[in-house]
């Protein structure tokens, strides 16, 4: 969920747009404990098509499923392609932490080994040094995510300890996979990104990767590519929020809302032994964005434009980001208890679809403040933001 991704054609890998009328099962209006779910098995059309097991996750008014297998990937399948559906009695469960890592594997193939982080499963064919640096980076990342959340409204639930994530030791390896992944997809010049359907991070090493001589020669190195740690943070940020109860996935979430947070989080310090600290430094990109789209004292993007739709990531993505950032950034700043409230009204339905009024009627409640009178005070906050 990067920024130089062609986001017109990228918006089901971001946030889901479904636009299907839809009612989740009893046991999944809320975020329940998938443990509680029962297997469903969903055969599909043509002999050499196997079936899926898995959660059922949604049902649309048009027949039409969204089904979670044990490696966490969603499927939306249409009626027209259904078969046969069939009702067990085992319990869902997801691959734990040994069968996560053979499955990533056999995905990948030759060349690549498993690094166990804290609650990451890193498949890697990068240095042994840059996928530990990565790993060390994505437990504090975790960590202070964590932290962030720990004492608000929507205070994390127990982390799952299987999230997937694919280094890869050059650009075109990670082009190749990424467009298998996602063909429909343009990732030139794009170094990760977190799918939502798949809930996997992909990121390509640093140039020169294999050059690397030490854990300091790492550090030095990547002093001079803080937009590389920074996207490991930012797509570890999205990830994080759809496993923590945070966000759910393919439900109606604002992208301008899970953008804002993942920049929030994202600034790289370029010190410690992750070169990055903490949470809410001052995004050197988005804050002569955001100046940019301020410069004549009223926004490229009116927040009205930009909480009702996602469109502004499609026609202005610069200002999109930028606003998206300094909203997020105001309200933590500023008001960390409508940012709370904010998240926690967030939808949880997978499939649903929020009307534009629907999503300011939410901010405005959140915040208790009309859209107008929001945008004049991050305006005047934001002039007083200076980048450190």
């Amino acid at each position: 969920m990067n920024n130089r991704l062609n986001i017109k054609s990228s918006l089901p890998i971001l946030l889901s747009t479904w636009c299907l009328s839809c009612e989740a099962p009893a046991d999944e209006s809320s975020q329940a404990d998938t443990n509680a779910s029962p297997v469903t098995v969903i055969r599909l059309q043509g002999d050499s098509m196997p079936p899926l097991a898995g959660a059922v996750r949604a049902e649309a008014a048009d027949g039409s499923v969204l089904i979670e297998t044990a490696d966490s990937v969603l499927h939306l399948i249409k009626p027209v392609d259904i078969a046969a559906r069939s009702s067990t009695t085992d319990t869902f469960r997801h691959l734990d932490r040994k069968q996560m890592a053979a499955q990533l594997l056999r995905k990948t193939g030759n060349g690549f080994r498993i690094e166990f982080g804290d609650n990451h499963i890193v498949c890697s064919d990068a240095s042994e040094l840059f996928t530990q640096y990565c790993v060390r980076l994505l437990n504090k990342t975790t960590a202070e995510y964590s932290r962030f959340f720990a004492d608000s409204e929507t205070p994390p639930r127990i982390m799952p300890d299987n999230m997937s994530v694919i280094l890869f030791r050059t650009q075109s390896e990670f082009q190749a996979y990424a467009q298998k992944q996602h063909p429909d997809t343009d990732f030139s010049d794009v170094p990760g990104y977190y799918s939502v359907r798949d809930n996997q991070m992909l990121i390509a090493a640093a140039a020169g990767d294999r050059d690397y001589r030490g854990a300091g020669d790492v550090l030095r190195k990547l002093k001079s590519r803080l937009r590389l740690v920074e996207t490991v943070v930012h797509e570890a940020v999205h990830q994080l929020a759809f496993n923590s109860g945070l966000q759910t996935r393919y439900a109606d979430t604002p992208v301008w809302l899970s953008e804002g947070l993942a920049v929030y989080f994202e600034r790289a310090s370029g010190t410690g032994q992750t070169l990055w600290i903490r949470p809410g430094g001052v995004s050197r990109i988005h804050l002569r964005g955001f100046k940019a789209a301020a410069a004549s004292d009223h926004l490229a993007v009116p927040l009205a434009d930009l909480f009702s739709s996602d469109n502004a990531f499609g026609t202005n993505p610069a200002a999109a980001y930028a606003e998206s950032w300094a909203v997020i950034y105001f309200l933590a700043r500023r008001d960390r208890a409508a940012l709370d409230r904010l998240l926690k009204s967030m939808p949880t339905t997978p499939m649903g679809k929020l009307a534009p009024q629907q999503r300011l009627k939410l901010i405005q409640d959140a915040t208790g403040r009309s859209i107008e009178d929001l945008e004049k005070e991050v305006l005047r906050y934001m002039k007083t933001v200076r980048q450190r």
